[in-house]
């Protein structure tokens, strides 16, 4: 599991919730199965040895 805090602050949580969607669908997971927001929607939970994950979030 990979833990990964891409921005601090109050507007964060807009921005995480758009980078994951935008994730989610480029990594087929719509079930949010391998990429999770972390509780305080400041980063996610990467749950896959693969990786695409870490690229696609690195990349956006």
């Amino acid at each position: 599991m990979i833990v990964t805090n891409f921005i601090a602050g109050d507007d964060s949580h807009e921005w995480i919730e758009k980078i994951g969607r935008t994730a989610y669908e480029i990594c087929n997971d719509p079930a949010h199965d391998r990429i999770k927001l972390n509780e305080q929607h400041t980063g996610f939970i990467l749950e896959s040895n693969d990786l695409l994950y870490w690229g696609v979030l690195d990349g956006l």
